[in-house]
């Protein structure tokens, strides 16, 4: 009986190269599915803030259209009033009536550690404002039509497609854009 009580002990455990080898292929598996995980997180990010942004876009447009009177889209660094961006992009937005003392209808912020949000040169010649007229149409402080375009961008060589543009376009139409700038974040193109 004793004998077989201790061979039955030496049946119940993992021997110290099983252990190892499970280790060993955890590691493995580790080292490969973390960096895509990664990837995917950031792509993520990008396309979210690309998308809200969007909406503020569309928002801005239809309370042009609602209210019958311009609806200005612009850099907020406060979250209450207009303010041109500074270099290293956008800290926030605001959708507000074009009138003598406006509600801010909506406001968002950007998460600067990880995004950068820079406009084009037609948009920063605006002092980064955005006016919707009451057709719904995008125009400029001397109602001039306005194409612009804001980036959202990784500055991170390792994701494929580290850039989403959001184009606007004077006809009062927007849409995202997926790009790979090599690892810059630098204002794009009108």
């Amino acid at each position: 009986m004793i004998k077989y009580l201790i061979n039955n002990r030496h049946c119940n455990g993992f021997t110290l190269v099983e252990l190892m080898v499970t280790v060993a292929i955890m590691v493995i598996v580790l080292t490969v599915a973390v960096p895509g995980f990664t990837s995917i997180i950031s792509a993520n990010r990008l396309t979210n803030q690309a998308n809200e942004w969007l909406s503020a876009f569309h928002l801005a447009r239809t309370e042009a259209i609602k209210l019958n009177q311009n609806v200005r889209l612009c850099h907020s660094a406060d979250g209450i009033q207009c303010s041109a961006a500074p270099a290293e992009g956008w800290l926030g937005w605001i959708v507000v009536p074009e009138i003598a003392d406006p509600v801010v209808v909506a406001s968002g912020i950007v998460n600067a550690d990880q995004l950068i949000l820079v406009s084009s040169s037609a948009l920063s010649d605006q002092a980064d404002i955005i006016r919707l007229s009451p057709q719904g149409l995008v125009r400029t402080a001397a109602n001039a039509p306005l194409n612009a375009t804001l980036r959202v961008c990784i500055a991170s060589g390792s994701l494929e497609d580290n850039i989403r543009d959001v184009e606007v376009r004077s006809g009062g139409r927007a849409r995202v854009v997926e790009a790979n700038s090599g690892g810059t974040c630098e204002a794009p193109a009108n």
